[in-house]
């Protein structure tokens, strides 16, 4: 389970199962996302959407039929308030997506918040929070109302869920989910942290102040450590008058609404990368603010919040500049400042009602700020530290590009991995010119060897299968072109040309298969043999020049490195760090260079083979990964610092004697 955060692996899942959409990601969702469509995974796609999309709409109107019980608002009115949210619930429909679930999670436990059954309120929000992480902070929430029973629920609902997590995804999964995938999320960056579509104050800061050669080339200014200290000063001062406007004691449930409805929009309102179906929450949100603003006689107000709701879900993307800089970066967010006008709206109205039940003590709250602004600004300064010193080593750069991956070299020419608009294509440094893949197939893991006129890649679609084709094609013809393995993933090609490695899974577990590519490399030329078997679980290898194998096993939780003959199935472990992967052998056979885990974070060592000396090459908190050698002193790979989790970039990096 843990390799559903591998792009190019849950891609070639989608093309198995013949699914027909040009690009799938599983990054940011947690391993519990895909419970709530298990039950539908024996239809066909689009019939299991279709039925998602009748389960949708019935929670639509079970969480109106919710708020209606909570407030005192006619169904008519409250019916309106729900279909103002367009885009939100377009977006929501469209693409399938679990954010009216969510929506219907939080408001029954805000129902049962007001109802007195507190306990039930903090299981429930568990339920939501393991789903999209955001409504976790309830427990923030709970603890300045001092509503213990909802904290019980709470955590006692998150042990629960953890060891079911546990049982049917195994520890590895959570643990690849909690170290690699959720800090990148709480940084914005799960996705791409300059795209204008989140309409963020991060977004926003990130589109301003931080420069990225393909994604954001021309921001008003490249200053990330102003980035780093005004990002957390707003987040901090998005939070702490929201909760510092709490009361800490019971109060009567008109205004227990209100505040629930506050603390619920400032977490929208502090989301990194809130696309616009996440505010279908912000129904509730809105129907409870506006309630209370209609029961307390402010019909002028509710009329403004209703208004601000209304323009923060209509489509304003398409009256907005489409890829603005400079100062039209300003002109890019008119969703945040809507939402940033309710909530402000929501906020005056809880510091008018607490002004007569109970008031803050503000210097406690001061210090608050200070403290997360502190920790956030010393966060933020050591997550970009030596981020962008790649930029100046780009292999290719081509505006707009998402993925660049797994570069194969040889003979000073690159192949690699790209994702395209309508899938994954091979292409070749340095034209950065296209190779052409058969309609309905994605092209992965491209592989040569120095000298030879041909190449071999991996082509994904109701199976993988591995073809040979010339180094200097413009496309690839599967009709014509010989096909070098079936049901067969990740070829690697010695440095002879007289092997063949690849891949088989056996329910997402690698076997290592060998195949001898002509007369010269072994008396069972063509035939293919079985050399480690799924129970290593397989997940890279290279050739060494004397043909021995050096792979990536992950036998445990741990993948680690070690050699292989063509002969004999027996590992022995190589002395690198772990857990390790991505092995590539320099053209001379004197190092090994590869990617070990640090602190959630892939870094490149090189290490010589005769000697173990092992040297970093990399340090940033990103990940750099897939090395190639262009030549015994130059390495070409894969990074994604300063961009998003596995949306990486190609650089090229000195090794040195």
């Amino acid at each position: 389970m843990d390799r559903v955060y591998d792009w190019v692996w849950f891609q070639r899942q989608k093309d198995h199962a013949s699914i027909d959409q040009p690009l799938v990601a599983y990054i940011p969702l947690t391993p519990y996302s895909a419970l709530p469509v298990v039950p539908l995974t024996p239809l066909p796609p689009l019939a299991a959407k279709r039925c998602w999309l009748i389960l949708s709409l019935l929670l639509l109107a079970a969480s109106g039929y919710l708020l209606w019980r909570m407030t005192s608002l006619s169904a008519r009115r409250l019916t309106l308030l729900i279909l103002l949210a367009i885009l939100p619930l377009r977006t929501n429909f469209l693409y399938g997506q679990q954010h009216v679930l969510v929506l219907f999670l939080i408001a029954l436990a805000g129902w049962l918040h007001l109802a007195g059954w507190t306990l039930s309120a903090g299981a429930t929000l568990t339920v939501a929070s393991v789903l999209k992480v955001y409504p976790a902070l309830f427990l923030v929430y709970f603890l300045r109302k001092r509503q213990w029973r909802a904290i019980a629920g709470l955590l006692g609902g998150g042990l629960a869920l953890g060891l079911l997590g546990l049982k049917l995804f195994g520890y590895k999964a959570l643990e690849v989910y909690l170290i690699e995938v959720l800090p990148w999320a709480l940084h914005g960056e799960a996705n791409d942290p300059y795209r204008i579509a989140w309409n963020s104050p991060t977004a926003l800061l990130r589109r301003l102040l931080v420069a990225e050669p393909e994604w954001n080339p021309h921001p008003l200014r490249h200053l990330p450590a102003l980035y780093a200290i005004v990002q957390p000063f707003i987040q901090s001062l998005l939070f702490v008058p929201c909760l510092g406007l709490l009361t800490p004691r019971a109060v009567p449930p008109a205004r227990e609404a209100l505040e629930f409805a506050g603390f619920t929009v400032s977490l929208l309102i502090l989301s990194t990368n809130p696309g616009s179906y996440h505010f279908c929450v912000l129904i509730l949100g809105v129907v409870l603010g506006a309630d209370y603003l209609l029961k307390t006689g402010q019909r002028n107000q509710a009329r403004w919040l209703i208004g601000f709701y209304a323009l923060a879900c209509f489509p304003l993307s398409r009256l907005t500049p489409p890829s603005p800089s400079g100062w039209r970066i300003f002109l890019g967010f008119p969703r945040f400042y809507a939402l940033l006008a309710l909530w402000l709206l929501l906020l005056r109205a809880m510091a008018n009602g607490r002004a007569r039940v109970h008031a803050p003590r503000t210097s406690r709250f001061v210090l608050l700020f200070l403290v997360l602004w502190a920790g956030g600004t010393w966060s933020n300064l050591r997550h970009l530290r030596h981020q962008f010193a790649n930029y100046a080593h780009r292999l290719v750069t081509r505006p707009g590009r998402v993925l660049a991956a797994y570069p194969a070299a040889a003979d000073a020419q690159v192949l690699f991995t790209a994702m395209e608009t309508h899938g994954y294509a091979l292409r070749v440094w340095p034209s950065d010119s296209p190779v052409h893949r058969p309609p309905g197939t994605d092209a992965f893991y491209p592989t040569l060897a120095s000298g030879h006129p041909e190449a071999w890649v991996e082509l994904a679609g109701l199976t993988s299968r591995i073809v040979r084709f010339p180094r200097r094609a413009a496309e690839i013809a599967t009709g014509t072109l010989p096909v070098e393995a079936e049901s067969a993933e990740q070829p690697v090609v010695s440095p002879d040309a007289r092997w063949l490695a690849f891949l088989r899974e056996e329910r997402g577990r690698g076997s290592l298969w060998v195949k001898a590519l002509d007369a010269g490399g072994a008396t069972e030329a063509g035939r293919e043999r079985l050399l480690l078997d799924a129970s290593n679980d397989v997940r890279d290898f290279a050739f060494l020049p004397d043909n021995r194998l050096v792979v990536a096993a992950q036998r445990g939780s741990t993948s680690r490195l070690a050699l292989v003959t063509l002969t004999s199935p027996h590992l022995v472990e190589i002395a690198a760090r772990a857990p390790a992967r991505y092995p590539a052998v320099s053209p001379d056979g004197s190092r090994l260079a590869y990617s070990a885990q640090e602190k959630g974070h892939w870094q490149l060592w090189t290490l010589l083979l005769a000697t173990g000396q092992q040297r970093q090459l990399t340090t940033a908190d990103c990940n750099s990964l897939t090395p190639a050698w262009l030549d015994s002193q130059t390495l070409v790979y894969a990074t994604d610092c300063g961009r998003a989790l596995g949306q990486t970039a190609l650089c090229e990096i000195q090794v040195g004697p």
